[in-house]
């Protein structure tokens, strides 16, 4: 499916301003000159050693690269490699590069012929939200074309429109990522929705990648950490990546420094749609009293407005949906078309609802940051307000540490009881994690005075569900429907929350039917 010559590399490279030096055992030169060296081709670049088994070129990256991996590269076949270091015990030729990642990205893009070429690429980027809209669109543009729409996401992808696969991260590595474009592109696929991450830009990920249309949905403090962003300035400014690589740019009217969006996009030759609440915007979305899951869209260019039913409960899901539905129109998607699309609509691990046999709701969110969990819990309490809240919550360890800060500020002057437990805490303490958040609400003033702290996930599910009065309500927040926890390096399986639901809903009715007969 891919190829490439030593010759392209090289003049990939040199035109990108990456390449510092050619290196081998026989020395170093600022070029390869040799026709025949220059004619090679290969079939397989990775940065994985061990998915080479034959001529192949290997890229070194990441911070924990260990020069072993370039040896065993090299014993499954590499000849050549790509580093911003140069290693004389290798057995191979190594293009040395100022910038490892930028060079991986622009060599894989090459390698696979340029797939995003041949897509309609559409990129989602914002705090929160992205996945949901993502599924929206999808959902939509699959219904208007056919088995013609990829999509990647935070949970799964589908490069075939029909089979989905399981993610490891929101953006691929840019290897996997021009690859899976370019199954995508075989598979008949012709477009592509995806979701792009501030890391995907931090890491190059994207590098080279232009987006046919562009949303950027929110921005609220998130992925602060050693690990991830340095400051709020550089995840914002990460996410404001999109609008230099995107055509069409749609725009929040929320988004903070919204004049410095619109300029910025201009400047890059986008043009640029505003939509959300405010009156002014271009598209204006007009949540509908009493009317859970209806809201109007009003188009100020056509002067149109038009009534939308959304298929997940929340304000902030019917503004997902009105992004999505915005795409939609300006590709020039019948109306009609899109409500019959959304009406189906299912998005894992967000805003699940159950209810329990003696009537208590539950509900299962990804909510995971100061925003989401905010409107969860607005949410929640508007809809059950003679009902006491409970919320099962933790935070990830090893990054996103001011989620804990957010987390604090969300659950502030709210009358109610939380159970804190362990969710992805990697090489930290859940109980140290619940107490940062805990000493959080101090320093606030709101101190909780209903909490408890159970650290295995599945126990403080069961018991939550086992002590729910018909008074209650449950929210089960952060993990949605993922089933594995992180825990110290490894990732270690877990039911998921939602099958721990189930399972209890299935016992307890088992139980009455038992008691009936």
């Amino acid at each position: 499916m891919g190829g490439i010559t030593v010759a392209e590399i090289q003049h990939i490279l040199q035109e990108e301003n990456l390449l510092r030096e050619v290196v081998s055992p026989a020395g170093w030169t600022f070029s390869l000159t040799d026709q025949a060296i220059l004619a090679q081709t290969f079939d397989q670049l990775d940065y994985h050693s061990g998915r080479l088994d034959g001529p192949s070129i290997f890229i070194c990256k990441g911070a924990a690269f260990k020069e072993e991996y370039l040896h065993q590269a090299i014993e499954n076949g590499a000849q050549y490699y790509i580093s911003e270091v140069d290693y004389p015990a290798a057995q191979a030729v190594g293009f040395i590069v100022s910038d490892e990642r930028r060079a991986m990205a622009s060599v894989a893009r090459k390698f696979y012929n340029c797939p995003d070429e041949k897509l309609y690429m559409i990129g989602i980027t914002g705090t929160k939200g992205k996945t949901t809209v993502n599924y929206f669109l999808h959902h939509i543009l699959q219904a208007a074309f056919p088995q013609e729409v990829g999509y990647l996401s935070t949970i799964d992808y589908t490069l075939d429109g029909k089979t989905r696969n399981a993610s490891q991260l929101t953006t691929p590595e840019s290897v996997d990522l021009y690859r899976m474009l370019a199954q995508a592109v075989a598979n008949g696929i012709k477009y592509m929705v995806m979701e792009v991450s501030s890391q995907a830009y931090k890491l190059d990920r994207v590098y080279g990648l232009f987006f046919d249309r562009g949303l950027f949905l929110n921005f609220t403090p998130d992925h602060i950490g050693p690990l991830e962003h340095p400051s709020m300035e550089d995840y914002f400014y990460c996410k404001r990546q999109l609008l230099h690589h995107a055509r069409h740019i749609l725009l929040h009217d929320d988004l903070p420094h919204q004049q410095l969006l619109i300029e910025e996009a201009h400047a890059f030759g986008a043009d640029v749609s505003i939509y959300g609440t405010l009156s002014t915007s271009d598209y204006v979305v007009e949540l509908l009293a009493n009317k859970k899951d209806t809201f109007t869209l009003y188009n100020k260019s056509t002067h149109m407005h038009q009534t939308f039913h959304c298929p997940l409960p929340g304000d902030f899901n019917m503004e997902n949906a009105a992004a999505a539905i915005i795409v939609a129109q300006q590709l020039h998607i019948d109306d009609a078309l899109i409500k019959e699309a959304l009406v189906d609509v299912v998005v894992p691990g967000r805003m699940m609802e159950y209810h329990l046999p003696n009537g208590v709701p539950v509900y299962i969110d990804y909510a995971h940051n100061y925003d989401s969990l905010r409107r969860l819990l607005d949410y929640v309490s508007e809809q059950h307000q003679d009902r006491q809240v409970h919320l099962l919550l933790g935070a990830t360890g090893d990054k996103g540490k001011s989620r804990r800060i957010g987390f604090a500020e969300a659950l502030s002057g709210r009358d109610i009881s939380v159970c804190f437990t362990a969710d992805d805490p990697g090489t930290e303490s859940p109980r140290a994690i619940a107490n940062e958040i805990l000493a959080h609400l101090e320093m606030l003033g709101t101190p909780l005075s209903d909490y408890d702290f159970i650290e295995d996930r599945a126990q403080a599910v069961q018991t939550l569900l086992e002590e729910a009065a018909p008074s209650d309500v449950i929210i089960l927040a952060g993990k949605g429907i993922d089933q594995s926890q992180i825990i110290g390096k490894a990732h270690v399986d877990y039911p998921g929350d939602f099958k721990l639901v189930e399972r209890f809903i299935l016992n307890e009715e088992n139980k009455n039917k038992g008691e009936m007969l």
